[in-house]
């Protein structure tokens, strides 16, 4: 009789508990804005080549176009390439072992087997005056003849993005959903940047309201789906609230869960109270690792790092941004004091082999780690973009994100010399 005591009164907590973790899910519908809204803008590049998928699939490109190039942007990058996937016999299950290092969002939506308009084709030239221009397919029928010639704007200091926005095309797409494919349209930005490199983007943020407060929300101009990026602004303020990030909004302090496209809607947890946290966040305690060392059974800890400053970089022998950033790195490393701050680089997507080869290239002194020897850091640490650096100080909590350049010596001296815990 005991025994049914105990475990009738723990499925009754169990239940409330459940109840109490629901009700803490705040689900915020969504509007459409065409813009930047108070995002900083960001592009892709288009590269000088053609697609085979791309040139077997359209018409309607004029005549006297002798050289020319048609190629793919991608709405929905994990739609294009699944149709693909399964058409070679593997299974879903496979497809997301696959694709397990691309950021996911963890709101799942259902891929359609079928290939759907997930992705819009792009011809473009340089004519006998030296002048690019572009053709769009903004109806998405795989048909130029009925599309206009554009000629894209070229980047420079005085360029107004929210009016090159405005004038933007819009472009039909399907997007796949638990709801089934549904009909959707987008803005396609095209510019041209210093080196005639055409580059794209989607201008396209969401708003709601919470708690009388404007939330912006962005997928990062990049794909359509908040797959890879998640992210939002209170009020017009710079601080950017990432996947899993926590922001306070008066006397609670809320994560971000990211947006369900299902549902249209952004979806926040209020976080216990009494409770410590742990984030990306500047301002909150870095996440908790342990990482095995390289060449070594011994792991390395955030705990080791304690009573002083700790300088982390997410990177990659294959990224050739991580690469330009690593002189810098290591002069800095080499003129700041180990008593005050560490240095530890974690290799992402990367081997031993080819690790070591850096190490032994580049002169590194500071440690280095292969993030495959952690349970998931990439993802704990919602790294999407590379490199992708923190600072944290002496007590673990993170005082600054993505320092670099040559700036960077300068910048860790600061925090060292005057930062207060």
């Amino acid at each position: 009789m005991k025994k049914i005591h105990i475990i009738l009164v723990s499925l009754i907590l169990l239940n409330c508990s459940s109840k109490k973790e629901a009700s803490d899910i705040i689900h915020l519908p969504l509007k459409e804005v065409n813009g930047f809204g108070s995002f900083k803008e960001s592009f892709s590049m288009l590269t000088w080549n053609s697609s085979e998928k791309a040139e077997q699939t359209t018409k309607g490109i004029p005549k006297d176009w002798n050289e020319f190039y048609v190629n793919q942007i991608w709405f929905d990058a994990f739609q294009t390439v699944y149709p693909e996937f399964i058409k070679k016999g593997f299974d879903e299950s496979k497809f997301n072992e696959r694709y397990a290092t691309w950021i996911k969002n963890p709101n799942q939506r259902k891929l359609s087997k079928k290939s759907i308009n997930s992705y819009v084709n792009i011809v473009f030239r340089k004519n006998n005056q030296g002048i690019i221009e572009y053709i769009l397919d903004t109806n998405n029928d795989k048909d130029f003849s009925d599309e206009e010639i554009r000629t894209p704007l070229k980047v420079d200091h005085d360029l107004n993005y929210s009016l090159s926005a405005k004038s933007a095309p819009f472009v039909t797409y399907e997007l796949s959903t638990n709801n089934g494919v549904l009909d959707k349209k987008v803005k396609v930005l095209i510019l041209l940047n210093a080196n005639d490199r055409l580059m794209f983007s989607f201008p396209q943020v969401f708003e709601t309201l919470f708690l009388n407060k404007k939330i912006q929300v962005s997928h990062g101009f990049a794909n359509v789906t908040f797959d890879e990026k998640s992210s939002f602004i209170i009020d017009g303020k710079q601080e950017e609230i990432g996947l899993h990030e926590l922001i306070k909004i008066d006397s609670s302090i809320y994560k971000n869960l990211g947006v369900d496209i299902n549902k249209n809607a952004l979806i926040l947890q209020r976080s216990p109270k009494n409770k410590e946290l742990f984030s990306t966040n500047i301002g909150y305690k870095a996440i908790p690792f342990k990482i095995k060392k390289l060449n070594s059974t011994d792991s390395i800890s955030l705990s080791n790092y304690n009573g002083k400053f700790l300088y982390i970089d997410f990177w990659g022998t294959w990224c050739a941004p991580c690469l330009i950033e690593l002189p810098t790195i290591c002069d800095a490393y080499e003129k700041t004091a180990r008593k005050d701050i560490e240095f530890l680089g974690i290799a992402v997507h990367d081997t031993k082999e080819k690790l070591e080869n850096y190490i032994k290239d580049f002169s590194i002194k500071y440690p280095q780690v292969l993030e495959s020897e952690s349970k998931n850091l990439k993802k704990k640490y919602n790294i999407i973009g590379f490199p992708t650096t923190f600072l944290i100080d002496r007590r673990g909590k993170i005082v600054a994100k993505n320092l670099k350049g040559e700036k960077l010596l300068d910048s860790l001296n600061y925090y060292i010399k005057n930062y207060k815990d």
